[in-house]
């Protein structure tokens, strides 16, 4: 990384950014043609995990070349400026490469769906019945190497992980923090691929 003050070289920090992100953006090569989807996600165990609906250009790709690139940010804020060059922005964010795979049997699928749950409801025991995921896909993208960043920002929040929901504000919605999980409040759905 050029910036070396702006490296972020703590895994644990990185895996902080990664539970607190609420959208991963995943970049495919299709040829020479770069393809990229922003998805909901889950993390555990060195591995990202996404719902994918059953077919699509993300799976054929995948088919092709299973490599992907992987982008998470946080905490991200515009900074104003006296002068339009001066203007910044705030944030914490991962970058990473690794390998995507097809989840296939149902205990991988709910396995996968329970990692994305957890993140986002603090709940990871749901049954999933098989039939219930005959039909849908889980991507697995094992990830061997990641880099993080922080700009303007001193340091990661050294928080302890808390059973006490917390609410906060990220423009015109709520984000509910349950532990270390997170899920938006807001009258609206996401409107980010899963």
């Amino acid at each position: 990384m050029r910036r070396t003050d702006k490296e972020i070289t703590a895994r644990s920090v990185m895996e902080g950014i990664l539970q607190e992100a609420i959208v991963c953006r995943v970049a495919f090569c299709d040829g020479d043609e770069p393809y990229i989807v922003p998805m909901n996600f889950g993390y555990e165990g060195n591995c990202l995990y996404f719902h994918s609906a059953p077919e699509g250009r993300k799976l054929e790709i995948i088919k092709k070349n299973p490599r992907a690139c992987f982008e998470v940010d946080a905490r991200a804020q515009l900074v104003p400026g006296d002068k339009p060059c001066s203007w910044s922005m705030r944030y914490f964010s991962v970058i990473g490469v690794g390998v995507m795979s097809i989840q296939t049997t149902a205990a991988e699928k709910r396995h996968g769906l329970n990692v994305i749950m957890g993140k986002f409801e603090g709940k990871s025991d749901y049954p999933f019945a098989d039939g219930a995921l005959k039909d849908l896909v889980i991507l697995k993208l094992k990830i061997e190497s990641m880099t993080g960043k922080k700009s303007r920002y001193a340091s990661w929040p050294k928080a302890e992980p808390s059973d006490e929901t917390q609410e906060v504000a990220i423009d015109d919605h709520t984000i509910v923090r349950r532990g270390r999980s997170s899920r938006s409040r807001s009258g609206s759905r996401s409107h980010k691929r899963t």
